[in-house]
């Protein structure tokens, strides 16, 4: 993929607050899980929120860090210890074309803005989606070309 760090700053963001915090499956037959006995019918409910923040697969799991996501750490956790999307054949259809549209977006905007959270706590609300509470405050700057091209080149004048 091109621009790599971007992608993983993509599924780092989507490792720490993933869209679909909490999914469900209705179970088809009876089942052991672990130690215990689960009936054919039952509603068995998984968060991809607190899977992502085990730190048996992610160390320091609440450090937002893109790196885990390089091409030389690739398989470094289990394969379904990330699922932003879900996993398996009920896995979100749409997956490949958000992950696609969250990368050119930020590539796009990081061109052209810089972003600079307001400091505090952002709290997670879970409603539909997982979204932060009273949205993310921040100032965005837009970034002036002619001012970063003659800084660039202010060392190499006279």
């Amino acid at each position: 993929a091109r621009l790599p760090y971007a992608l993983a700053i993509c599924k780092e963001s989507l490792r720490l607050y993933p869209p679909a915090y909490f999914t469900g499956r209705k179970t088809l037959v009876d089942f052991t899980l672990g130690r215990y006995a689960i009936p054919g019918g039952t509603l068995v409910m998984l968060s991809p929120y607190t899977l992502h923040r085990r730190a048996d697969y992610f160390a320091d799991p609440l450090r937002f860090a893109p790196e885990r996501f390089a091409a030389e750490h690739e398989g470094t956790f289990p394969r379904h210890a990330y699922i932003p999307f879900g996993g398996g054949p009920r896995v979100c259809i749409g997956n490949h074309f958000a992950l696609m549209e969250m990368h050119l977006l930020l590539v796009t905007l990081a061109q052209q803005v810089t972003f600079t959270a307001h400091p505090g706590p952002v709290v997670a609300e879970p409603l539909v989606t997982l979204r932060p509470k009273g949205g993310l405050a921040m100032t965005v700057q837009h970034r002036d070309a002619q001012v970063a091209v003659s800084a660039a080149y202010a060392g190499q004048v006279g």
